[in-house]
């Protein structure tokens, strides 16, 4: 009686193990490890952030954060002004901020512009900056990439002192976007 009860107990590990192994093997969402999909119905793209950070997907607009409040969001701006190129846009909204925020500080070394960069598979431009809003300086990093006649802007914010501890979790996240 044990014999059977133990025979029995294994081929249903077995079957369990298999199984496991099957379920996982035809698994066909492109997630990235240590990541989590964010997507909802109002959005055309899709964000991975690390496991770690909290989501949020709940108004039509995807965001993310870390315990310290840095983030990343994702704005689509459907513009009736026609740009020739993601750098007119990205001239003109420098100009804004410059105008709105007397201590704006651009910076060069962290921005790419006119090069071959991507943001899921369209051309792209990246800027990063700093500002001051309510006496806190924070730093952000902004990827812009047209799709359709929409603009779309994926916008790393932090706290100055917390920019670096996330820059490459960001670095990721903007790697793995997809349209």
């Amino acid at each position: 009686m044990r014999n059977s009860i133990l025979r029995v107990s294994a081929l249903i590990m077995i079957f369990a193990a298999i199984f496991t192994f099957v379920a996982c093997g035809n698994d066909n969402d492109d997630t990235p490890n240590g990541m989590q999909k964010l997507t909802n119905e109002f959005v055309d793209y899709t964000l991975y952030v690390p496991v770690s950070w909290t989501a949020d997907t709940s108004n039509g607009f995807i965001s993310a954060y870390t315990n310290d409040k840095s983030n990343v969001s994702v704005l689509t701006m459907t513009s009736t002004r026609v740009y020739n190129t993601i750098d007119e846009y990205i001239d003109e909204y420098l100009t804004n901020l410059q105008a709105t925020f007397a201590d704006f500080a651009y910076n060069e070394e962290e921005s790419i512009r006119g090069q071959e960069l991507t943001l899921g598979g369209k051309p792209a431009a990246r800027i990063a900056y700093t500002l001051t809003l309510d006496g806190t300086q924070y730093k952000y990093l902004q990827t812009i990439a047209a799709n359709g006649v929409s603009i779309y802007t994926v916008t790393y914010t932090a706290i100055a002192e917390n920019y670096d501890a996330h820059i490459d979790e960001v670095y990721s996240i903007l790697d793995n976007f997809k349209f």
